[in-house]
């Protein structure tokens, strides 16, 4: 579909688990934005339109609907397309956490089985207990002339059903079908139980493979799934996986042998002359691209079908909340569904320090240092705490010249003057009476720093020094100062 100038392509943004979004397409020749999504008109017959469907991060795509018609697995790359707009269309996209409870796995593989009748039937298939479990069989066949087609395939009292898109047929050289499809069901009994494939036009040759996974979306179990067929070249089909997801193909081969690709486990492979029927799984390490494939050309038909992991709990938020505890300012509340440094202090208290944070205000809790690091498995309340400042003695100089830094030890330091002195003088008011009290202390005293002070140095004059002169040339005696003036 074409935007037309600078109009964007449809978005759908998202942000809650298994919320829905509506999006409408009317056969008219406007465009408007409504709420949360692109409300997208376009002219009645427009050859195409094509939709992008983007989740926020953490969730993915459950389904897509198209006038109630469920068309997910027509969504390819976050991408939907409908091939021409005569009516009216509404999507609705639901989405879901993507946060796997775990990889997708293979709990049973039956191997191959074969025969060369309408009913193949595999006895005492187990299948064994897990969660999320799914079963998926791969079938190929061929007729020698006409058409055939997979009608049934039951496991005991349980229907399977074609996965959707899972089918792929090539014409034979001289007549006849070679067909490859994968059928599924969302949670077989655990237990034994036979496993019966019917199909009509007379096939000449069945052969299958059965694998039970567990780990899977049994509500939404497959992506797009993807085919190829030819008479002539190497099979290869690349799809759309999910992190920690499982995909699976099923094989026809005619007139040679192919080999399993790179990556891919073989569940089941049968020769018989010149025809093959195989099927192999590729995990999936992380969401993209994934390509299965099959060494060795010739006609081939290949089903390639993509397994989604089963969505896990989503990530439950939880709130720390920041308390002054005596201290001023604000801090925003600090919310997180996985471990996170805390939010920097910023709250203030004259006189004290910040030394971290207590879930009690009287710190018998448990602390945390400011940044520390919180896992937000619980709610809490953080405590600040706080350290009285220790008390500062300041130095006046107190006529003299020089500077001193104000102290907080024990020991005071000598004062840098040019006279000699004797000590500090600390002058302090009683708060009950209005006299000064005066508090000596000596050079390098110890001091109590139980309250701040301000401490003058003392001075006293120096005394005279001793002048010694001679007195006339050759005279005998001494002249000796008494006073400085």
């Amino acid at each position: 579909m074409s935007w037309g100038g600078a109009e964007p392509p449809v978005v759908v943004p998202i942000g809650r688990r298994y919320s829905s979004h509506h999006l409408t397409i009317t056969a008219s020749v406007r465009w408007t934005r409504h709420h949360n999504a692109y409300l997208q008109t376009v002219n009645s017959g427009d050859p195409s339109g094509d939709f992008t469907i983007t989740a926020d991060e953490g969730y993915r795509l459950a389904s897509l609907t198209d006038n109630g018609a469920d068309v997910t697995g027509s969504v390819s790359g976050g991408k939907y397309s409908i091939a021409s707009v005569t009516q009216d269309h509404t999507l609705v996209a639901t989405f879901e956490a993507d946060t796997p409870s775990g990889p997708v796995e293979v709990a049973y593989s039956s191997g191959a089985f074969t025969g060369t009748s309408s009913s193949l039937k595999k006895t005492d298939v187990t299948i064994p207990a897990g969660a999320d479990r799914l079963m998926l069989v791969g079938v190929s066949w061929s007729v020698s002339s006409g058409n055939s087609a997979v009608t049934s395939i039951t496991y005991g009292d349980q229907s399977l059903t074609q996965v959707p898109g899972a089918y792929a047929s090539l014409a034979g050289a001289s007549g006849g079908q070679r067909y490859a499809a994968i059928w599924a069901l969302s949670n077989p009994k655990v237990g034994t139980a036979d496993l019966t494939i019917t199909a009509d036009g007379s096939p000449n040759r069945i052969t299958a493979g059965i694998v039970s996974v567990t780990g899977a979306d049994t509500a939404n179990p497959f992506g797009t799934a993807k085919t190829t067929s030819a008479s002539s070249g190497t099979p290869s089909v690349t799809v759309s996986a999910q992190k920690d997801g499982l995909v699976l193909d099923t094989l026809y081969r005619g007139g040679g042998t192919s080999t399993v690709g790179s990556g891919q486990t073989e569940q089941w492979n049968k020769v018989d002359g010149t025809f093959q029927g195989a099927g192999s799984t590729k995990p999936c390490e992380s969401t993209g691209d994934v390509t299965m494939s099959w060494g060795g050309a010739g006609n081939h038909a290949l089903v390639v079908v993509p397994i989604r992991p089963a969505a896990g709990t989503p990530p439950v938020s939880h709130t720390v909340t920041f308390n002054a505890n005596g201290g001023s300012g604000t801090m925003a509340p600090q919310t997180a569904s996985a471990p996170a440094a805390l939010t920097a202090n910023a709250f203030t208290r004259a006189g004290y320090n910040f030394t971290g944070w207590n879930t009690k205000a009287d710190g018998s809790g448990t602390a945390f240092a400011d940044g520390a690091t919180y896992d937000f498995e619980a709610d809490a309340t953080l405590y600040a705490q706080w350290t009285a400042q220790p008390p500062t003695v300041t130095f006046n100089a107190n006529g003299g010249s020089g500077t001193m830094t104000a102290q907080t030890a024990n020991a005071l330091p000598s004062p840098q003057a040019e006279h000699l002195y004797p000590g500090w003088l600390q002058l302090h008011r009683l708060e009950h009476q209005s006299r000064r009290i005066r508090t000596a202390f000596a050079d390098g005293a110890t001091y109590d720093f139980e309250a701040d002070a301000t401490l003058y140095a003392q001075w006293t004059a120096q005394p005279p020094l001793a002048h010694h002169h001679r007195l006339g040339f050759g005279g005998h005696g001494t002249i000796t100062p008494t006073s400085r003036r």
